[in-house]
């Protein structure tokens, strides 16, 4: 995608973002590259399907989270197959405000906490996109998202859902993207315009 600040008027009260254009505006011009994003992953020959796909950039505030989002609703909507959204950044990821749902449990308290799994998915008003937030800040979210307990979960998650989206946070600043990178089937990686 160009870089392109995109602001849709919000035609509701949904307290999603404006920015999460393939939900405001879902003819647009904008959600139509997405769209080809979303082509790309589907007719890609590789041998294996992309099931799993993490978004990253190298630094913070390329718009990896904004493409996280309206790419995982691109996939939900146009294809109807079931699609997890999950907010790997342990540190500050900001997925649940986005979409405006106030979660009490995320992926850090599942991988952490011995809790059911479903008690951190939460639904949207996106018919087949379910989230999968955050949770709370850990001491350690390198060694979360590296860990034993993160590939079982997964591989878990792969049985539940037809696409997994993670959203990881910026590759240059911290190692989480480069340790969660050898988990899934294919990495987009996010380029500013003029400034990466």
């Amino acid at each position: 995608l160009r870089n392109r600040i995109y602001i849709a008027k919000a035609t509701d009260d949904t307290g999603i973002d404006p920015r999460i254009v393939t939900y405001f505006d879902p003819k647009s011009a904008i959600s139509e590259q997405y769209r080809i994003i979303r082509t790309h992953i589907q007719l890609n020959h590789l041998p294996k399907p992309l099931k799993t796909i993490m978004i990253s950039s190298a630094l913070h505030e390329e718009g990896k989270t904004i493409t996280a989002v309206n790419l995982a609703i691109i996939m939900a909507h146009d294809l109807d197959k079931t699609v997890l959204l999950v907010d790997c950044d342990l540190r500050g990821g900001a997925i649940h405000k986005l979409l405006s749902v106030n979660p009490a449990a995320g992926l850090s308290d599942i991988l952490i906490n011995d809790i059911p799994l479903e008690s951190a998915f939460y639904k949207t008003r996106i018919n087949n996109l379910t989230i999968f937030p955050r949770g709370g800040i850990p001491h350690n979210p390198s060694e979360l998202l590296g860990s034993k307990r993160m590939r079982r979960l997964l591989e878990e998650l792969k049985s539940k859902f037809d696409y997994i989206v993670l959203d990881s946070p910026a590759i240059i600043p911290l190692t989480d993207a480069c340790v969660l990178g050898s988990m899934v089937d294919g990495v987009i990686f996010i380029v500013q315009a003029y400034r990466t």
